[in-house]
């Protein structure tokens, strides 16, 4: 009973260590994508700075600015959508994995209760025929 109970919790400990697994890679796909977004907001305002120093009159390609910015935004918010989706996934499978294992888990003990009463219901049988079979042999020594 006790080795079981010690294969359920190296169980629920490897499941622990998958989860910080994924919570760890979400977290590096999120800071990484952070990080981009970061330098490409300095990149921007970096350009817009040298944009508002200029007096000249906005240019086309100071026009398309918005639009690529919002592109490279949409990009990120992609990126770090799927990267949260994967580490959900992984999740899931990890949480389902522990699942099924604590099933078969609680099956085995049920199963080991079932043997213990089924030795214990033999047990009894074999010790009630050797009962009768000492009495029998009583019966048949005292008349004797």
């Amino acid at each position: 009973m006790k080795r079981r109970d010690k294969g359920f919790e190296r169980l629920v400990r490897v499941r622990a260590i998958w989860e910080r697994h994924a919570k760890t890679n979400a977290a590096a796909a999120a800071r990484e994508a952070e990080e981009r977004a970061r330098r490409e907001q300095e990149a921007s305002d970096l350009h817009h700075d040298t944009l508002s120093e200029t007096k000249s009159l906005v240019t086309p390609e100071q026009l398309e600015l918005p639009r690529l910015r919002s592109v490279a935004t949409h990009a990120q918010l992609t990126e770090a959508a799927a990267a949260r989706s994967t580490a959900q996934a992984r999740s899931d499978a990890a949480k389902g994995a522990w699942l099924r294992s604590s099933q078969v888990h609680d099956l085995a003990d049920e199963l080991d209760n079932r043997r213990k009463l089924e030795a214990a219901y033999e047990a009894r049988c074999v010790a009630e025929r050797s009962l009768d079979e000492l009495v029998a042999l009583r019966r048949k020594w005292g008349r004797s």
